[in-house]
């Protein structure tokens, strides 16, 4: 599973994990992470994702996002005036708080945009198999300052039923990724067997749960 297989995908319009609003736990769970007005969020595998349009409202937005069919579509559906340059040698689309990177986000290095003050990974590791979260990983570590707070969204379920995308992530394989130099605390856990016909179709039979964490240096 490569950027090709992604990029397919969004020119397929094969994109079931779009959500047309805003998350509905970014804004319950969000102010947990105590950030000041205008703090930098990093939002790895951006897609065209809503969140960023709730993020900016209050914060300075850096998405990344490899698909420039999903960047112009995001950019179509936002109405913000985007405008288009070169930074570093990369593509970046900018209007009013946010910027998106056109790039693989393995490919973009902390030296490039600089540290964060927030990281908010909503179906980003779980749409990458084991070999790829291993990088992906101490990838976003690098961005992190001593006060960064990640908010990242995980499910949970029997990994042999169904073969991801979503893959299954645990807290034992974030704890193990993370290392000792990160606190990791669940903020939410739900059962979402019922509300996932199409996982159950897809094999799973034991359990299918969702979970959000806070993630930050110790």
């Amino acid at each position: 599973m490569n950027i090709r297989y992604w990029k397919n995908r969004w020119e397929k319009g094969n994109t079931g994990w779009h959500m047309d609003q805003v998350y509905p736990l970014l804004p319950k769970l969000w102010p947990q992470l105590n950030l000041s007005t205008n703090a930098k969020v990093l939002v790895p595998l951006c897609g065209k994702s809503v969140d960023l349009l709730w993020l900016q409202e209050n914060f300075h937005v850096i998405g990344i996002e490899v698909s420039a069919k999903a960047i112009k579509e995001f950019e179509r559906n936002s109405s913000l005036p985007f405008t288009c340059t070169n930074r570093k040698g990369h593509t970046v689309f900018e209007a009013n708080s946010i910027e998106i990177w056109k790039d693989d986000f393995l490919n973009i290095s902390p030296n490039t945009i600089g540290k964060v003050d927030a990281i908010y990974d909503k179906a980003a590791l779980i749409a990458l198999p084991p070999e790829v979260r291993k990088k992906y990983i101490p990838h976003l570590q690098s961005f992190c300052n001593l006060h960064t707070q990640i908010l990242l969204q995980a499910f949970e379920y029997e990994q042999e039923e169904m073969q991801g995308p979503p893959f299954s992530v645990s807290q034992k394989e974030l704890s193990t990724c993370f290392g000792s130099d990160f606190e990791i605390k669940l903020l939410y856990e739900k059962s979402k067997l019922d509300e996932f016909e199409k996982f159950k179709e897809r094999g799973i039979t034991s359990y299918f749960i969702e979970k959000v964490y806070q993630i930050y240096p110790k």
